[in-house]
């Protein structure tokens, strides 16, 4: 997954990295690792370390579990698993 942080003194702004095959929805499954990673920098951003540290260790709970397959695509347990 990818994020980018755009910074300067003034403001912020956190943004998802989406491939295309990322980006193809089917069947109501779709990657939100990207917009996970970008609401993560975010949060370490504003110094919400522990909220950043809890979503993280979810996202990797999840792809231990089996949620995402080889080739990053959610499968259907994922999508169980946060509705």
């Amino acid at each position: 997954p990818s994020a980018i942080a755009h910074m300067s003194d003034s403001f912020a702004m956190f943004e998802p990295i989406y491939s295309a095959e990322q980006l193809a929805v089917k069947e109501g499954m779709a990657d939100p690792s990207p917009m996970l990673h970008a609401a993560i920098l975010m949060l370490q951003h504003t110094g919400q370390m522990e909220t950043a540290t809890l979503i993280h260790n979810a996202w990797l709970a999840a792809a231990a579990d089996g949620c995402l397959n080889a080739r990053r695509k959610l499968t259907e347990k994922w999508t169980e698993a946060v509705t």
